[in-house]
């Protein structure tokens, strides 16, 4: 932890490994440290940065962030990225809270051939949630295989900001929204193709080009998305849950869910 002073006020920088919060465990490799970092009482809450850049995944309460003229209000389930050297200030943190950090060095980026923006277009991919909760698992087995593999499961999810297509047809955010509006709704292919005027025989043969898998998958896996703030909230059975995000049963909402992260849904609501 490093404490620059800058025309006369405290300019805390954050050095390799470090957070605000306690470091309940971490796993480094090539330049990569993840960690779980909680808050049970209040912390320092002034302007501070991060030597390295970092992705935080929210696993449990939430908090207010103050950057570049802009205040957001962050809780779980979200995903948040940090340019190495932004300053930010966090408040009105809810205890307790749980963070997974990623924190890549420029050695990690160097080695892969990444760059920043790559890892900031990442956490807005629809599965990164899913990907991050896997990468928690591999950091609890703490094994031998658990440091590689979760370098390769991040690497996998930053894998596609390189081979996406530049030139995206229009029909394709169209589908992409309404998808996201009528998750819940049993959508059919001739809905897809009313509302963007493609044919769906185009539709069928180019949907997994564009969304990375099935029309189907990619459906459960906006429902398993929109399950995941019910889980933690504790409100709803896991049954109830399972219905109002339209799977067939408890039992397929349970594979489905533990097939995206990892997890099961009971394990995910008692981290």
């Amino acid at each position: 932890m490093v404490l620059q002073m800058k025309m006369g006020t405290s300019t805390l920088t954050l050095g390799y490994g470090h957070y605000l919060g306690h470091n309940n465990r971490s796993l480094q490799s090539s330049g990569l440290v993840v960690s779980e970092i909680a808050y049970h009482t209040k912390v320092f809450e002034g302007w501070h940065s991060h030597e390295h850049a970092h992705i935080s995944f929210l696993l449990k309460g939430g908090n207010c962030e103050q950057r570049q003229g802009r205040e957001e209000e962050y809780t779980t389930g979200n995903i948040v990225y940090y340019h190495a050297g932004e300053m930010h200030r966090n408040t009105h943190t809810r205890h307790p809270s749980k963070n997974l950090n990623l924190e890549i060095t420029g050695t990690f980026l160097k080695q892969y051939q990444l760059t920043e923006t790559l890892l900031h277009k990442a956490i807005s991919r629809q599965h990164a949630p899913f990907t991050m909760l896997k990468i928690y698992k591999e950091l609890l087995a703490n094994d031998t295989v658990a440091a590689p593999a979760m370098v390769m499961l991040l690497l996998e999810l930053l894998q596609e900001g390189i081979t996406e297509k530049s030139a995206t047809p229009k029909w394709v955010s169209i589908i992409r929204e309404l998808m996201q509006d009528c998750w819940d709704e049993p959508l059919t292919l001739t809905d897809l193709a009313e509302a963007t005027g493609i044919h769906p025989i185009t539709i069928s043969k180019h949907f997994s080009q564009y969304f990375g898998c099935t029309f189907g998958a990619y459906m459960r896996k906006l429902r398993v998305a929109k399950s995941m703030p019910m889980i933690r909230a504790g409100e709803n059975s896991l049954t109830e849950i399972a219905y109002t995000c339209r799977f067939a049963d408890q039992s397929h909402f349970t594979r489905t869910f533990k097939s995206l992260t990892g997890l099961l849904p009971r394990e995910y609501r008692n981290i």
